[in-house]
């Protein structure tokens, strides 16, 4: 379980926005530093809105792009499903702060969305001995499922 760059609340006007200092989470083409961007440099951010149903419309959305699980697109889809799981250790993370209950560390909210995620994932077929089974088993360790 990875821990992220959080800004909460950057701007007190707007309490509900977040912002993240990872541009990887949105553009992969992006892999420059911020100390190394080119002096005409302008940074976007992008909204992205990270809610339950968001993260799992994206994993069933996934799903559907890619069909069955081969040895042609599984890294590709092992990749995508990464981002995923990025976007729920930030859910994760901003949920205990705000409301503080939860186990060992991990928020209720996110303990819930993980347990939906890992049912999704085990309706994968998958010719695979590694895609999604190691991603279930190491959700279920982060999260004590």
């Amino acid at each position: 379980m990875g821990h992220h760059i959080l800004d909460i609340y950057p701007d007190p006007r707007r309490v509900h926005h977040l912002y993240i200092n990872e541009p990887e989470l949105i553009d992969e083409s992006i892999t420059e530093s911020i100390a190394e961007a080119p002096i005409d440099n302008i940074r976007v951010y992008v909204p992205l809105d990270l809610n339950k149903e968001a993260i799992l419309r994206r994993l069933c959305y996934i799903r559907n792009k890619y069909g069955e699980v081969t040895w042609r697109n599984e890294t590709d889809i092992s990749v995508e499903v990464r981002k995923l799981i990025s976007q729920i250790e930030i859910y994760d993370q901003v949920h205990f702060v705000r409301n503080m209950p939860g186990v060992n560390g991990h928020s209720t909210e996110a303990r819930e969305l993980a347990t939906r995620f890992i049912e999704n994932l085990e309706e994968i077929n998958s010719v695979s001995h590694s895609f999604p089974h190691m991603i279930i088993e190491e959700l279920k360790n982060d999260f004590d499922l």
